[in-house]
């Protein structure tokens, strides 16, 4: 019940209008009680020949004032006719359970409200917590989990827990009303009506608990379902290319099935519930009826009474049968709510500082001193020493693995060091305020990230108020105006999902707009052009040649033709810095670097 208490939480911001509501729904069951009980007095009535008979039985009731309205009704039909007093008394109830339907409504257009919030400020808080989360916990979860959260877990909750709210407010004191109106009317049928109510209570327990467990089995699974259609929709090209089809599908039917099997355990519990509330329904029903028969045949009760007791009883059923598939519902969403938790709880391993240094500008260099790093047990870079002068362009090469990508992202404090530090004008960049370090730095990777977005907002990524002339401005240098303008909506045409509708080229020329645009002091470029052809990597290399002009810039680079004009060349091999220095030099020690150009120089030729 953890996880029911913390999705209650997110009501506290609403607790004024959650009382409104519950105000309203009382008025209303009260006046549904009133006009049922008053009911009373129309079928003696009806059935009786005689007059009024009921403000006897009516002196009990919780509305006392029904006493002058009998009063009135009998003065009524003693005055004038019976047919008087019947209309008067059937425009009354008809009347009254008018106005506690028009009350219930208000009072449901409340809840609706306060429901709808609540799901909000819990999809604002996954989301926020997502985007505070490590880059490893992407890398090391699926997507489809994630977005499985989000919508399977999250829909589950609304029609589950935050749905059975109103029902917990409502039905317990709906049950109260007409139990207190069958006490009044006749204990010993009340006694016989609510027999069976404990064993109903015990099984719906027992199987409310067991339904949790397959709840969440049954999410788990289809959270590879959304990983599945994720990973087939984000590589199509590739599953199409080595006939994988086949492959694909047997993945997807195994996953599938494995969720058929646990949605089919949830529902069949499901569904028990209520078939089990019905059938001890009917039973509680025959028990009424035939002890309430035999008391009529011994004179002790009117047969009217019985009909009356019937409507109490109806009243009473439909509260009580939503009350006993609460916990299930409950338990149901539990499910979803821990794992949503789980999301919300996970702890950011990248903190902000107690009190963090605001910068708003690079003036000297980037030094890194003994970095050590680690992703699980192996280092990945070892006692890295590395200056990076304002100014210069600074080059890492190396065979694929040697640790040259995870050195830029320490550097942007996507992970921390182990051992070491990183300073940036002398201050460590764990000191820095993670805002401003980042602020001071635009990336362009060897796969571009776009969104499925129109040119100008990718290109303004980041610019909370961008401006049509400089969007337009980074576009031409990054030779991407061209292009965007011989589509048929200019900047504001869509470029599709992740700009599947451009080709390599043109996105990272979009991305080298994005860094222009930001201008920033330090640029990191991550194999840039390594993914390109001949014509669009010259294109491109322009492009980046005018976004390096005036910058601090870090590139790591395939192709060392692109980075023999750098400051300083860092050879990296196995997390370690093998060789240092300007391609000639480099070229001169005759060693790693130019193992390594000799190389390129026969893949070229």
């Amino acid at each position: 019940m953890k996880t029911f208490w913390r999705i209650i939480a997110y009501l506290k911001p609403y607790t004024g209008k959650f009382l409104l509501h519950t105000l309203t729904m009382i008025i209303a069951v009260s006046l549904l009680g009133l006009s049922i009980s008053f009911l009373d007095s129309v079928l003696k009535l009806l059935f009786s020949g005689d007059s009024f008979t009921t403000i006897e039985s009516l002196k009990n009731s919780p509305f006392e004032f029904l006493d002058s309205i009998n009063q009135f009704l009998i003065n009524n039909l003693e005055e004038k006719s019976k047919s008087r007093a019947l209309t008067l008394a059937i425009s009354f109830v008809v009347g009254v359970y008018l106005l506690s339907n028009a009350i219930r409504y208000i009072s449901q257009l409340l809840m609706n409200s306060i429901r709808t919030k609540m799901i909000q400020n819990v999809r604002r808080d996954m989301f926020y917590k997502t985007t505070d989360l490590h880059i490893a916990h992407f890398e090391g979860k699926h997507k489809g989990d994630i977005m499985s959260r989000f919508t399977a877990d999250l829909l589950n909750i609304e029609q589950s827990i935050i749905a059975t709210l109103e029902s917990l407010v409502r039905d317990p004191y709906t049950i109260i009303i007409f139990i207190y109106l069958m006490i009044s009317a006749s204990p010993p049928l009340t006694l016989y009506v609510f027999l069976l109510i404990p064993p109903m209570a015990l099984i719906v327990t027992f199987i409310g608990k067991s339904l949790k467990k397959n709840s969440l089995k049954s999410q788990e699974k289809l959270g590879w379902i959304s990983t599945v259609i994720d990973e087939f929709t984000s590589g199509i090209r590739v599953i199409k290319a080595f006939n994988a089809e086949e492959y694909v599908k047997s993945v997807f039917n195994k996953h599938n099935n494995e969720y058929r099997k646990q949605s089919k355990k949830v529902l069949n519990k499901s569904r028990a519930i209520p078939i089990i509330s019905e059938s001890l329904g009917i039973l509680t029903v025959g028990v009424f009826l035939y002890f309430s028969g035999r008391l009529v045949f011994e004179g002790k009760l009117q047969y009217t009474l019985i009909m009356i007791f019937v409507i109490y009883f109806q009243q009473i059923t439909q509260p009580a049968k939503k009350l006993s598939q609460a916990y299930g519902q409950i338990m149901k969403g539990a499910a979803s709510g821990e794992r949503i938790f789980q999301l919300i709880d996970t702890e950011a391993h990248i903190k902000e500082s107690a009190k963090p240094i605001a910068i708003s500008n690079f003036t000297k260099s980037i030094q890194l001193e003994n970095v050590n790093f680690s992703y699980t047990s192996e280092k990945v870079l070892k006692n890295i020493n590395i200056e990076i002068p304002k100014g210069k362009i600074i080059a890492l090469v190396g065979q694929s693995g040697s640790g040259k990508t995870t050195l830029a992202e320490l550097i942007l404090r996507f992970y921390d060091v182990d051992s070491g530090r990183i300073l940036l004008d002398g201050n460590d960049i764990r000191q820095i305020k993670l805002f401003d370090l980042r602020n001071l730095m635009a990336v362009v990777t060897q796969e571009p990230i776009l969104f499925n977005d129109t040119f100008f907002n990718n290109i303004a990524f980041g610019i909370r108020h961008p401006n049509q002339e400089e969007v337009l401005s980074a576009a031409k240098a990054a030779n991407a105006h061209e292009f965007i303008m011989e589509t048929e909506h200019g900047y504001q045409a869509n470029i599709g999902d992740r700009g599947g509708l451009l080709s390599g080229g043109q996105k990272q020329r979009i991305s080298i707009a994005r860094a222009i645009l930001k201008n920033p002091p330090i640029l990191i470029l991550d194999e840039a052009t390594s993914a390109l052809d001949t014509a669009s990597e010259k294109i491109v290399q322009d492009a980046m040649y005018r976004l390096m002009e005036n910058r601090t810039s870090i590139v790591i680079a395939h192709r060392l033709s692109t980075i023999q004009k750098a400051d300083m060349i860092h050879v990296m091999d196995k997390g370690e810095i093998k060789e240092s220095g300007k391609h000639g030099e480099l070229i001169a020690k005759n060693g790693a670097y130019k193992m390594l150009f000799e190389l390129q120089k026969l893949e070229d030729n």
